[in-house]
């Protein structure tokens, strides 16, 4: 996983820092939207969740082995989410190695 563990970033701030801007400015950005009420090429091109609020990158590391977990902070647009897992609203994915 490119990232070190605990590092906790916004993801539009970790692909420009770690050179992908490709997927910035790809496919990702310029696909069909599923919902266009939700989402927009310049939402998607910074990361945007359909709260105005930017997706967040979580790099964990523990015994249990490594997790990178991808989310937003849902409707309230407050973090609630805690290292061990997505809790109150917030909506997210965790990719385990």
């Amino acid at each position: 996983m490119p990232s070190g563990c605990g590092t906790h970033i916004r993801v539009f701030t970790w692909v420009r820092s770690h050179g992908y801007e490709r997927v910035r400015d790809g496919g990702y950005a310029t696909g069909a939207p599923l919902d266009e009420r939700y989402e927009s090429p310049e939402r998607r091109r910074y990361f945007i969740d359909p709260w105005n609020n930017p997706y967040w990158l979580w790099h964990l590391c523990d015994e249990g082995g490594q997790r990178v977990r991808i989310y937003s902070f849902g409707p309230n647009q407050r973090r609630d989410s805690r290292p061990y897992g997505f809790v109150g609203d917030d909506v997210g994915v965790t990719l385990r190695r």
